[in-house]
């Protein structure tokens, strides 16, 4: 079901452009955060800007709150605190709202919108005009009406309420050793897209996911592959890559956003992971472009 559910999402971006993002308010898709991260976070480059301050993604995930008690009176379509415009749809099951999908990435051009883009320009110390910049340049001007995405979206929130009554029923007869392995691998991921832009260690992510550093160690090797300080860069560089492509921001700017205390240590790394240095990773973007 769970690769049913990521199909359609692909599909919809293809055949619509959707930038589509999952959330569940019971947490029961946690576990299968590896499969999933993708679609939790909205990763358009003005919103990567925004929470690029991590006060910011605070702000971000507290309100998402207020959306869940807004989706009681069904869907809606919005605007955040930023000025990003998004279709909400709730994920029903047994008329329990369980969470709620969201279709962002769009803009309004009405003084209620610029204003909060100049605001946050503001709070993060950045050009006015190169922040508006962004928001125009990145974000799509409203194309649907609410009728079409409630059409298209309905039936994927279905398939997420059927995951959800499947999962409730094998988690009951799950041997909770592996259930709660799984658990803290999906919490530790979450914690670092949610804090890489600030510093990190082992033993912040250990006491965020309630366990000891050396058994978070073992399990995240053991699910991801990689030790969690390799996924910790791996997630800063892509971070990276697209405030490069997308932003004329400074390369300390951009180290410092993305979580690296140290420019040259940023562009070492980068250059690991990409084969080329974050100047020569823009320039080569720009001439694709």
């Amino acid at each position: 079901m769970l690769e049913k559910i990521i199909n359609y999402i692909i599909y919809l971006k293809r055949q619509h452009n959707l930038d589509i993002t999952i959330h569940d308010a019971n947490f029961f898709l946690q576990p299968h955060m590896n499969k999933l991260i993708d679609y939790n976070i909205h990763s358009n480059p003005y919103c990567l800007c925004v929470k690029s301050e991590k006060t910011m993604w605070d702000k971000c995930i507290h309100r998402q709150y207020k959306i869940y008690e807004k989706c009681k009176d069904g869907p809606f379509y919005g605007m955040c605190y930023a000025g990003v415009c998004e279709y909400v749809v709730p994920i029903l099951a047994e008329d329990k709202i369980i969470g709620f999908v969201s279709v962002s990435g769009y803009r309004s051009d009405d003084e209620a919108a610029l204003s909060r883009v100049k605001k946050i320009s503001k709070e993060l110390c950045l050009s006015k005009n190169v922040f508006i910049d962004i928001y125009q340049k990145h974000l799509k001007k409203k194309e649907f009406d609410l009728d079409f995405i409630i059409c298209v979206i309905e039936p994927m929130c279905a398939m997420i309420a059927n995951f959800y009554l499947s999962q409730r029923t094998l988690y009951e007869n799950l041997n909770m050793a592996d259930y709660d392995a799984k658990y803290i691998y999906s919490h530790a991921l979450v914690y670092i897209r949610l804090n890489y832009s600030e510093k990190i260690t082992l033993h912040d992510i250990s006491r965020a996911c309630y366990c000891s550093e050396s058994y978070l160690s073992r399990v995240f090797k053991k699910h991801s592959g990689m030790n969690m300080n390799a996924y910790i860069n791996m997630v800063r560089v892509d971070a990276a890559k697209k405030l490069l492509c997308n932003t004329s921001l400074k390369i300390n700017e951009i180290a410092s956003r993305c979580g690296f205390s140290d420019s040259n240590y940023f562009t070492n790394v980068f250059t690991k992971a990409t084969g080329s240095s974050p100047i020569t990773f823009r320039k080569a973007q720009q001439t694709a472009d």
